[in-house]
């Protein structure tokens, strides 16, 4: 009796874990989704896929930017937040 009970439990506890990976996965496809978004939002979207090095890269530097002067991220939410709230933004 005891050993189904712990089999039950252990099969409850694979569902709830398939359950859990599977809503980590589809948040992960939504950030990943924003975060493509942005970078049609920003007119990055015309570069060919093997140029991707360049985003990276791009992306990089900024990472960098980031680190060396953390103040510069106060700047870069400003002028994002203005961009982002204008109705009229296409990315230009």
């Amino acid at each position: 009796m005891l050993l189904k009970q712990q089999v039950k439990q252990l099969l409850y506890n694979q569902i709830q874990l398939r359950r859990g990976n599977r809503m980590d996965r589809k948040a992960d496809a939504r950030k990943k989704i924003q975060l493509g978004g942005l970078l049609v939002k920003a007119g990055l979207d015309h570069m060919h896929p093997n140029d991707a090095y360049v985003l990276y890269g791009m992306l990089l530097d900024c990472k960098r930017a980031l680190k060396a002067k953390p103040e510069i991220k106060q700047r870069w939410a400003k002028l994002g937040q203005e961009l982002l709230i204008k109705k009229d933004y296409y990315g230009d």
